[in-house]
């Protein structure tokens, strides 16, 4: 008789960058007289747009290369901000339309598009202070709270300034004594601006552990394509903007006693 226990979080101690590119800072915004539509001021509408689907990225500290946190941070960018979201490229969601509807969907609808649209054109006010709502809170703890069971690579792991992207696979050993189920993932990169993004697959026999890397002395082995060993299950994932997954309610992986997880990551060098 198996044990469940409400969670199992996955601390990466690792990193990962985003290639969407900033492109270059818009040029100045022409300030245009009002028409007939309704006042929209980045105060009243687009600061709530934002906070809804972009902050989550486009913050100090987080992938996007530029903040969303303020109007100053956001104005320069105003032109190019209103270029990605009608192109649909910001925020990032594969997804078209015409297949079907999808859990937690990130992309912004019509009725979002077309205000930033609106805002730009009518040259990009900031509007009226009272009109601002609280700022999000962006702690730097567990999102579910404290976690039933953190694992980590077994070592930092350095990615050069420059050079072709690694992926890179990381044994990690579950420390479990009986079976248990996971019901829930958190990862934690240790440096999201060179994490392009993380799998976490599990490895119940623990065939990772035996795999090398030739005479490389770094940490973990180079695995792109896959973990390198038969996939039975895969835990959880992590790129740009993901937030902590929870499986539905009675629903589990089960994880076994002594077994081992595999974490491959993506990283992107980003010059520095």
């Amino acid at each position: 008789m198996t044990k469940p226990v409400k969670r199992i979080l996955i601390l990466a101690s690792a990193l990962w960058m985003v290639t969407a590119s900033a492109g270059a800072q818009s040029p100045p915004i022409p300030f245009r007289s009002r028409s007939a539509l309704p006042a929209v001021t980045s105060n009243n509408q687009i600061v709530r747009i934002f906070q809804k689907s972009c902050q989550v990225c486009h913050r100090p500290g987080d992938i996007g290369p530029f903040s969303l946190m303020s109007y100053a941070g956001a104005l320069p960018y105003a032109n190019h901000i209103k270029a990605e979201t009608r192109a649909r490229r910001m925020p990032p969601w594969k997804p078209v339309a015409g297949f079907g509807e999808f859990l937690d969907e990130r992309g912004l609808s019509q009725r979002d598009i077309d205000p930033i649209a609106r805002w730009v054109d009518l040259g990009a006010q900031e509007g009226d202070p009272r009109d601002l709502p609280p700022p999000i809170q962006f702690p730097d703890q567990w999102v579910l709270g404290d976690p039933d069971l953190v694992v980590e690579p077994p070592a930092d792991f350095s990615v050069s300034a420059e050079g072709e992207d690694i992926y890179r696979c990381f044994s990690i050993p579950l420390g479990l004594v009986q079976d248990r189920f996971i019901t829930g993932v958190e990862v934690r990169p240790g440096n999201r601006s060179v994490v392009h993004h993380m799998v976490l697959f599990s490895d119940p026999l623990g065939l990772s552990a035996r795999l090398g890397n030739g005479g490389d002395p770094r940490p973990g082995y180079s695995c792109f394509g896959g973990p390198g060993i038969p996939i039975l299950d895969v835990i959880g994932a992590w790129a740009p903007g993901n937030q902590p997954q929870v499986f539905p309610s009675g629903v589990g992986l089960r994880a076994t006693a002594g077994s081992r997880a595999v974490m491959q990551i993506h990283y992107h060098p980003n010059g520095s």
